[in-house]
């Protein structure tokens, strides 16, 4: 735990934000013992972290991780954290794979954790769903949301998207929302009973591969405009729907751009705001549409 400290050099600016984050309520848990880093309470940022219990002391429990990490792993509670650990540097990709979160070491580079990546379509390029996997590297719930996400174009990108995409090492249940719009809307849009059978056949397919939870929420509220993908590790804007790429083409120039969580963007004249922020604005709207929509309740671990 040394590697948090007032003056550490060790990885510049990304050390820095990781600090910025944590005082603002990011959680982090680790495998050091309490006694170890109560020693270290002299540390600012340490006695922050105990004070305001935003570090977890794991110790016994990580010890079930090295013997049983299934069930070590069906008891994570948070949707977005970061887990710490001392001295399992080769197990951290696995880790990661199996629960959806970030582990990190005392020796591991922080950048990732504030990407921003930009994908640019262009009609006269050719161009695959593959792009996707570098929006989806490391996840366990997903939402989906597009007034028009239930057009027959754009549930078929939505297959296509999670054949690329679907986290086939976890752990855990995946969860995925599915918000739309329905007949009611116009649009030639379907009607819901059209919706439930796709969604049924939909959750089957992907239960082959992962224990998968899809919920489908019908919103045809007239402030519904807005493209979005949120998981708990990512926001990703569209500038068109789903049905955008089809074989292999983009059906008009666009660009799909998306940030992790610990990204600091400016918006409505306002600089250096956490996307993490944005995200659980953006989530709090959604949840209150979807208690007002066909299914009233959601089990995605996101708006918790």
């Amino acid at each position: 735990m040394d590697y948090i400290t007032p003056d550490n050099s060790l990885a510049g600016k990304a050390h820095y934000e990781l600090i910025d984050l944590i005082t603002k309520g990011l959680k982090i848990i680790t495998d050091c013992g309490k006694e170890k880093l109560e020693e270290k309470s002299a540390n600012p940022y340490i006695k922050y972290l105990i004070k305001n219990s935003r570090i977890e002391c794991k110790e016994s429990e990580f010890q079930e991780l090295r013997s049983n990490d299934k069930q070590f792993f069906q008891k994570v509670k948070y949707p977005i954290c970061l887990y710490l650990l001392t001295n399992c540097d080769g197990m951290l990709n696995e880790y990661s794979q199996k629960t959806g979160n970030y582990f990190f070491s005392l020796s591991s580079k922080l950048d990732s954790l504030f990407e921003e990546r930009l994908q640019n379509f262009n009609v006269t390029e050719q161009i695959s769903w593959d792009f996707a996997k570098g929006f989806f590297d490391t996840h366990h719930s997903i939402i989906l949301a597009d007034p028009y996400l239930f057009k027959d174009d754009s549930l078929k990108a939505i297959d296509k998207l999670m054949e690329i995409v679907l986290p086939k090492k976890l752990v855990g249940t995946y969860h995925i929302s599915l918000i739309g719009s329905d007949e009611n809307k116009g649009d030639r849009l379907p009607t819901k009973q059209v919706i439930e059978r796709w969604v049924k056949s939909f959750s089957e397919k992907l239960n082959r591969d992962v224990k998968v939870a899809v919920e489908f929420h019908i919103c045809n509220n007239e402030d519904f405009h807005d493209r979005i993908i949120i998981t708990n590790n990512a926001c990703i804007f569209s500038g068109i729907g789903f049905g955008m790429v089809k074989n292999n083409s983009s059906k008009k120039d666009t660009t799909w751009i998306g940030f992790k969580p610990f990204k600091r963007v400016n918006t409505n004249n306002n600089n250096s705001v956490l996307v993490y922020k944005l995200m659980q604005q953006k989530l709090s709207t959604l949840k209150s549409w979807i208690q007002k929509s066909n299914q009233k309740t959601t089990q995605n671990p996101l708006f918790k």
